[in-house]
């Protein structure tokens, strides 16, 4: 079974949850994406869950092809959003050079990734998140002193955080519909791949016994 992009939307009652379905919910860009999708999308309450049957029409089939990128596309919005805003927050509150530095990295490469996912968006007439989802979890960083403003910030876009993105990436370059957006998926890995090593190395250095 395929790990579902629904869920890294907050989609539910719409399949089975599997154990990959389990594990991404605890993305931070949940809520906020679901909102932001099913506002632009028209995928309410209203919306018809046999369209996700099975035993459906061709027409139905297309409607589930172009939610699959579409949820994709906001999950992974919302994650680079959530990446720029964060790195802002910690290059003012951190003492650590090496936390700055790694912000830094992150925030230039997430913009290059936001910019690319806003084209596919315009380009499919998706909504993504125009703002970082995960706002208050932001604000609550920046209200933090040393040392746990550092924990804050790595529990945002450390390891953990990548390992989840990765999946999402991975599911959309493998089962998505939409050439252009699988082919970005799959060429995005290569960049969260080396962020999670530097996440990786940058933990171990700042945290060394955990």
């Amino acid at each position: 079974m395929r790990t579902s992009h629904r869920m890294l939307t907050g989609k539910t009652g719409r399949g089975c949850v599997c154990a990959g379905r389990v594990a991404a919910l605890v993305l931070f860009t949940v809520g906020a994406c679901a909102q932001s999708f099913a506002a632009g999308s028209g995928l309410g309450a209203g919306h018809r869950d046999d369209a996700m049957s099975p035993a459906t029409t061709d027409e139905g089939q297309a409607r589930s092809a172009t939610d699959m990128d579409a949820e994709f596309l906001a999950a992974a919005v919302g994650f680079s959003r959530d990446q720029i805003a964060a790195s802002r927050v910690i290059a003012h509150e951190t003492g650590n050079s090496e936390i700055r530095a790694y912000a830094g990295r992150m925030s230039l490469e997430h913009e290059k990734l936001a910019e690319a996912l806003h084209s596919l968006s315009m380009r499919h007439s998706i909504e993504t998140p125009n703002a970082p989802p995960n706002q208050s979890n932001l604000n609550e960083m920046a209200s933090k002193q040393l040392p746990a403003v550092d924990r804050h910030y790595l529990s945002v876009a450390g390891s953990a955080a990548l390992r989840r993105i990765i999946l999402v990436y991975e599911d959309e370059a493998k089962h998505g519909r939409e050439a252009d957006i699988r082919k970005f998926a799959t060429s995005a890995l290569t960049t969260l791949h080396r962020e999670l090593s530097m996440a990786q190395a940058l933990e171990k250095k700042v945290f060394p016994n955990q």
